[in-house]
């Protein structure tokens, strides 16, 4: 729980915490609007930067009774998030577990389904490996290589950062 004044809410560091393309933290935002506002772009930017599953705001009469609430989150496509309400707060039914797990998949499948382009470049993989190491070659009826796993996860690692192998270097193989 963080608590912050009517101005500002300052949110911690939270690091890499569950921090891979399609995935949401886990973490949830949940604020009032003392003066029944409806979700700030900073609530929006906090949303879709750092990858939170809901942003709410709890909005409060001039009285200072939750009256309703709006929240968001995030989804494929553009604007990258949809907003919902306000809404009066006994008929808003979300289950936000629910709700994120099927976003995860969506996110998942379309991720799968995306091609991917030299956004960033081209790289040359490099597998540098201990001298003296013993190799398992191929067509031995072995498994393949921990240098062939790790090129092999090397490349599936550039895919998904839009990087293009233009070379593999792998003199144990």
């Amino acid at each position: 729980m963080i608590v912050g004044d009517t101005g500002k809410l300052m949110l911690p560091d939270i690091g890499r915490l569950r921090a891979s393309e399609g995935r949401f933290r886990g973490l949830r935002l949940i604020h009032t609007h003392v003066r029944g506002e409806p979700l700030t772009r900073d609530d929006i930017v906090d949303l879709v930067r750092l990858r939170l599953d809901l942003v709410a705001a709890i909005q409060l009469s001039p009285a200072g009774d939750p009256r309703s609430m709006m929240y968001a989150h995030n989804v494929p496509g553009e604007p990258p998030y949809l907003e919902v309400g306000p809404e009066p707060l006994a008929r808003i039914d979300v289950h936000v577990g629910e709700l994120m797990a099927g976003l995860e998949r969506e996110f998942a499948a379309r991720r799968k389904a995306r091609e991917v382009r030299a956004k960033d470049g081209r790289a040359i993989l490099v597998h540098v490996f201990e001298k003296g190491a013993k190799v398992a070659r191929r067509g031995t009826g072995h498994r393949p290589s921990a240098a062939e796993e790790s090129v092999r996860e090397l490349r599936e690692l550039a895919r998904t950062a839009g990087v293009e192998v233009a070379d593999v270097v792998n003199p144990g193989a």
